[in-house]
């Protein structure tokens, strides 16, 4: 699949890298940028299609390391080697895995950051909540709501409804997670409605 699988949606975004169309968020902002950086290597190099498969390794070694995150979290939550196994097997030998993590594709991205994003989620569930009073898991989740975001257009919305379904579950956090939930919200409306515009 040299250089990696490219669908209509990529090709706007290289025609805005190259500047023949402008930037326009309907293809993500933030996927378009980190694509540019590998497709001006490859121009550099004299070959746009060395660039491509650049950004296609790249993708595919962040998709395998959430792979092996997933599988080393589901792992520390006690799941037997057996279904760990299974788990491995599916990521290692389904073949739309494999044709996913070549394909050149703001959802691919997107979906490895939900997968770890509903990690997070699950940590706290498991917590019962208690989670919210650690820092560090705040600005772990606050930055991945800010990835999602960024990398579909419809990851806002699922930012907002995760927020909300957070906000709902777990009432007793609500003077501490309100404002920090409110103020990464209004700054997203804003980079991706004024600033973007």
């Amino acid at each position: 699949y040299y250089p990696g699988i490219m669908i209509t949606d990529t090709m706007f975004s290289v025609d805005q890298i190259l500047g023949n169309i402008p930037y326009i968020n309907h293809h993500p902002v933030l996927f378009t940028f980190v694509l540019g950086i590998f497709v001006k290597l490859g121009i550099l190099l004299g070959d746009i299609n060395k660039g491509i498969c650049f950004f296609t390794v790249f993708q595919m070694a962040i998709m395998s390391s959430i792979g092996v995150y997933l599988v080393d979290f589901l792992s520390k939550k006690g799941i037997s080697k057996k279904l760990l196994y299974a788990v491995v097997g599916f990521f290692a030998i389904n073949p739309v895995i494999a044709i996913h993590s070549v394909s050149i594709v703001k959802d691919v991205l997107f979906s490895g950051i939900l997968i770890i994003l509903v990690m997070q989620l699950f940590d706290l569930a498991e917590s019962k909540g208690e989670l919210l009073r650690d820092k560090g898991f705040i600005i772990k989740f606050v930055t991945l709501s800010f990835l999602l975001a960024f990398a579909r257009n419809n990851g806002f919305y699922i930012v907002i409804a995760t927020f909300a379904f957070v906000i709902i579950f777990y009432r007793s956090y609500f003077k501490r997670i309100i404002p920090v939930f409110s103020a990464t919200v209004i700054i997203i409306a804003i980079i991706q409605g004024p600033i973007y515009t």
